[in-house]
């Protein structure tokens, strides 16, 4: 999987902000992902976190039980230093499946 150089210094999840909905003001927090891999369909989806207080209030019904993640503060220095991290930060382990492509 092919990620951005800079994607762990952008902000992973959006907090809150305006919606193009009419009965809520607040967007969901939630992270977008496009997986692919050669043979293999591509997936587009997203993940949220369990504390997110718009969960209930999903307009566009993308939030399933199965797409909450456990999202876990790390707090100990050296843990992510590889990746370039400092502690604190929120690490999210995650599993994507893909389908083999169909042949055609």
């Amino acid at each position: 999987m092919e990620l951005p150089d800079d994607l762990l210094h952008r902000p992973a999840l959006h907090m809150e902000g305006p919606s193009n909905t009419r009965n809520r003001i607040h967007s969901l927090q939630h992270i977008h992902f496009i997986v692919s891999a050669e043979g293999y369909d591509p997936v587009v989806t997203h993940i949220f976190p369990p504390d997110c207080q718009y969960l209930d209030q999903d307009a566009v019904f993308g939030v399933k039980e199965s797409l909450i993640a456990d999202f876990r503060t790390r707090q100990e220095d050296g843990v992510g230093e590889d990746e370039g991290l400092k502690a604190p930060y929120w690490q999210v382990d995650w599993d994507f499946v893909l389908t083999k492509r169909a042949e055609t």
